[in-house]
């Protein structure tokens, strides 16, 4: 990815009108782009995303929830990681998630248990750069805003503790 800008973005904000976010399709893969004052970069790039990543971890889930729960929340993330942990249609499940760009799958090939996916999320969520990680159970459908309304808090529960 290459971009051509000379002064540093401005931090985004969920209120600023400025920026549009959508979700497209192009050929096979989803991805999410946000236009910051005619220039369109893709949600993950470091200088406009909030270092945020989900974990969600799958054993067995239904594709199609799946489907709609990566597609609400990739968007909102810069990493989605897909923990999953020992599922028969793991396949499915890893070709699913290669279908959203800024989302990768891990499969553990055994069923460790839901809290060691997680903390395998959570560790690739760190080693990727991201200051907080939220997790997911697999059928979880977020809201459109969720992780921003999530994000506030959490910047203004840091600056009450400064």
């Amino acid at each position: 990815y290459q971009r051509n800008v000379t002064r540093p973005l401005p931090p985004l904000r969920p209120t600023d009108r400025s920026v549009r976010v959508e979700n497209t399709l192009s050929g096979n893969k989803f991805s999410a782009k946000v236009a910051l004052r005619g220039l369109e970069l893709p949600l993950n790039h470091p200088e406009i995303s909030t270092p945020i990543a989900a974990v969600v971890a799958t054993f067995n889930p239904d594709l199609s929830v799946l489907r709609d729960q990566i597609s609400r929340t990739a968007c909102q993330v810069a990493w989605l990681i897909v923990v999953d942990d020992g599922s028969s249609n793991v396949k499915q499940v890893a070709g699913l998630v290669n279908e959203f760009d800024g989302a990768e799958c891990i499969a553990l090939g055994d069923n460790a248990g839901v809290g060691h996916a997680h903390n395998v999320g959570i560790r690739r969520g760190l080693q990727n750069g991201a200051r907080a990680v939220l997790i997911l159970d697999q059928d979880t459908l977020p809201g459109t805003d969720m992780v921003s309304v999530l994000a506030q808090k959490l910047e203004e529960l840091q600056r009450d503790d400064q």
